[in-house]
């Protein structure tokens, strides 16, 4: 499959959601290896995407970002600021082709997690337009969520932070003033995110 080819497979495929189990069956190998950090909101979650990642790659660590959009998929991955590979991608796109046809979000994750695993990447930002998402990559030791505001997407955002292991401790609303804080600790990431409602 040519990259052309692969942006036109990606173009056509339908809107709707996808069974987590079914995506994570569809990973290679290689993303066992790849930290996902998940970022989810009702708005700023692509800005908030690429910053984490700017910030992981001024750290020296050889890090992925995902990010929606209109562009074409192969602009919207990145491994270390520069679009990703487009064999990689191509390779991905066939992979997905073979299987059931995915919804789209769904299929740009996957192939996303794919080129990330495939490149080596340590971690990957991945934007979420569904939190549901999450459950099919491997590991996610750390969210982000961006503002949240009364438009429904409050249950996306509490399975995030369930998935992430974070407990919320009150009800969203978007005159609170103090932010929520979930810590997640392991042996390579020490992370404190802000949930601010």
């Amino acid at each position: 499959m040519t990259i052309q080819q692969a942006n036109q497979y990606f173009a056509a495929l339908p809107d709707g959601f996808a069974d987590p189990a079914q995506l994570g069956a569809l990973l290679p190998a290689s993303v066992q290896q790849v930290q996902f950090v998940g970022v989810a909101g009702t708005a700023g979650k692509t800005a908030v995407a690429r910053l984490l990642a700017a910030i992981l790659q001024a750290q020296g660590i050889r890090a992925g970002v995902y990010h929606a959009g209109c562009e074409p998929l192969a602009a919207r991955i990145r491994v270390d600021g520069k679009p990703v590979d487009e064999a990689l991608l191509c390779r991905a796109a066939d992979a997905l082709a073979a299987h059931e046809e995915l919804p789209l979000q769904a299929a740009e994750l996957v192939a996303a997690a794919y080129c990330f695993g495939e490149a080596g990447c340590a971690l990957a930002v991945v934007e979420l337009p569904d939190a549901g998402l999450a459950a099919a990559l491997p590991q996610m030791p750390v969210c982000a969520v961006t503002a949240v505001g009364p438009d429904g997407v409050s249950r996306s955002v509490e399975r995030l932070a369930a998935l992430a292991g974070c407990a919320r401790k009150a009800s969203a609303s978007p005159r609170r003033s103090s932010p929520s804080r979930c810590s997640v600790n392991s042996s390579w990431l020490r992370a404190s995110v802000a949930v601010s409602w």
